[in-house]
């Protein structure tokens, strides 16, 4: 705080002390969970996007670190409705800023597919589960089948479908759901399996 107090906004490195003390307020909330830390990470994280030239390599980032705050805020308290546009649409300029040949591509499709399926689960609309589901194709076929997160974008592919085979009771969803589980089962990464079987009882 100190750094960024005696810091002028114009300087080339202003940005950068305010994505460090950022961070280290997210840390200290995991740790604490303290709720002032995580309101004022959002702020600090804002800032940094708002003094930040357009153009900055680094404005990807922070806009993610915002997403991420969002999520955490959403998740852990009553969000408003305007909480969770917000995080949409900030998840929305994260992935646009990185395009589809990008290494972040794929991970930016899948925190956005994650909070479009939060949103649904909150308020019920069904085109946040469509796109959840768009975008979960999208991570899958983007992932080839050696990459070890493949398994978990199959889980939460699955996950969606079997949510709208709830919904409305299609065959085809559940078929599909079924042999993602498998794929995933089958996926090298050990974690995956722990991740299916943690997933049971909310299926």
């Amino acid at each position: 705080r100190y750094a960024v107090n005696n810091c002028p906004p114009m300087r080339i490195n202003f940005c950068t002390l305010l994505s460090r003390l950022g961070q280290g307020l997210v840390t200290r909330f995991f740790c604490s969970g303290s709720i002032q830390d995580l309101d004022e990470a959002l702020m600090i994280a804002k800032k940094a996007i708002a003094a930040a030239p357009v153009a900055s390599v680094n404005r990807g980032i922070w806009l993610s670190t915002v997403s991420t705050i969002l999520l955490q805020r959403c998740e852990i308290l009553a969000a408003s409705d305007t909480d969770w546009n917000e995080l949409t649409d900030v998840s929305r300029q994260v992935l646009s800023f990185y395009p589809d040949d990008h290494v972040y591509h794929v991970m930016c499709l899948e925190k956005l597919g994650f909070a479009l399926s939060l949103r649904f689960r909150r308020f019920g609309a069904l085109d946040d589960l469509e796109e959840a589901i768009q975008l979960s194709r999208q991570c899958l076929h983007n992932t080839t089948k050696q990459y070890e997160r493949r398994g978990f974008h199959a889980v939460d592919l699955a996950g969606s479908l079997l949510i709208r085979f709830n919904e409305f009771g299609l065959l085809d969803d559940l078929d599909e759901a079924i042999n993602l589980l498998r794929e995933a089962v089958r996926s090298p990464a050990g974690t995956v399996q722990a991740y299916v079987q943690s997933m049971h009882g909310q299926l």
